[in-house]
């Protein structure tokens, strides 16, 4: 059995992958919904679960999602749910809105405050979690009108409550 990763390959394991999907065995039809839901989602929105027993290929599928996503113009914004971060607030959300931060100096200023304070960019008032979730729903609005957005969240079990809920 041959194990591929992102890394150099190894002498020995035949042919390496040209991608991610290409490392892939056996999944032809999932691939296939991946790659149409992708389509249809960059063009009206939506939401995917994939979900299944540790082990089966969950982040390689994803890796496939975002790679189609990336390939079709979009931008992925990507987070992976890490165990020992999942009680730290809102600690997924500033992984996974980093590359769109630069956006909040158009969101409403209490908007803009309380996701400051959230994703751990200033100090102020507890964030109010209402105003946090529509800061966040306001900041994707602004990044999705320049461009089509994937948001990928590998674990979810381990992103932190404040975080998931979120999203």
């Amino acid at each position: 059995s041959h194990q591929f990763s992102k890394g150099a390959p190894v002498a020995g394991d035949g042919p390496v992958p040209r991608s991610t999907a290409d490392a892939l065995v056996g999944r032809d039809r999932e691939l296939e919904l991946l790659r149409s839901f992708v389509d249809q989602v960059l063009g009206r929105g939506g939401v995917l679960l994939l979900s299944g027993e540790p082990g089966v290929g969950k982040s390689v599928l994803l890796d496939t999602a975002a790679d189609s996503a990336t390939a079709a113009g979009a931008l992925v914004l990507r987070s992976a749910g890490v165990e020992f971060l999942g009680d730290l607030g809102f600690s997924g959300l500033n992984h996974v809105l980093g590359p769109v931060l630069h956006e909040c100096d158009g969101l409403d200023p209490a908007q803009r405050e309380a996701l400051t304070v959230a994703v751990g960019g200033g100090d102020g008032a507890p964030v109010d979690l209402l105003v946090a979730y529509a800061a966040v729903q306001a900041l994707l609005r602004r990044a999705a009108a320049n461009q089509p957005v994937l948001l990928v969240v590998d674990g979810p079990q381990w992103v932190a409550r404040a975080s998931a809920a979120v999203r």
